[in-house]
């Protein structure tokens, strides 16, 4: 039979499970372009409340976004918070057109910190219209040293493209646009 205490522990240790997912998550800054900029910069920020050693997430991008790429065809995505030889990023091309990116520790380090920064994941940007356009990360699931699983909701940010202004005439302090 269960007694006051014992449902009081296991309610508690629902809370702390629930808590502790909810504060292991990876979000998206957003970002602004002029119309005609070819390039970007996207950040993906680790908030960790548990020791974190990897990640994997599907990266969505809107038509006319793609993550840049070298020479040898590699993504030009660079880690914070760590070093190269603590974590290692793959990439597959999946067939919803998302791009897996896993980074992982083989020797079961953990990331820097509790926040901040994970990876810095350059844009190349083709002729896109003026606009508001949705970036996100979905099936996002982190991992601590004794692989526990940490589930984090869907990142959704925005790439802001102002449109490109023509023509300015100044007038002392005073600037009118047109365009």
């Amino acid at each position: 039979m269960l007694k006051y205490r014992d449902l009081g522990a296991i309610l508690f240790l629902i809370a702390t499970f629930c808590n502790s997912e909810a504060q292991n998550v990876l979000r998206l800054g957003d970002i602004e372009i002029n119309q005609g900029e070819k390039s970007a910069e996207l950040l993906v920020e680790l908030s960790n409340q548990s020791l974190i050693t990897g990640f994997q997430c599907d990266l969505y991008l809107p038509e006319g976004v793609e993550v840049a790429s070298d020479e040898y065809g590699d993504y030009l995505i660079s880690l914070e918070r760590t070093t190269a030889k603590r974590h290692t990023i793959s990439t597959m091309m999946q067939s919803d057109c998302s791009l897996r990116i896993l980074c992982t520790s083989m020797t079961n380090l953990t990331f820097t910190g509790n926040e901040g920064v994970v990876l810095r994941i350059s844009l190349d940007i083709s002729d896109i219209s003026a606009g508001k356009y949705s970036l996100q990360l979905k099936n996002i699931v982190l991992s601590d040293p004794e692989a526990n699983r940490y589930e984090s909701p869907e990142a959704v940010s925005h790439l802001f493209c102002n449109s490109q202004v023509q023509n300015v005439l100044r007038l002392g302090d005073i600037e009118i646009n047109q365009g």
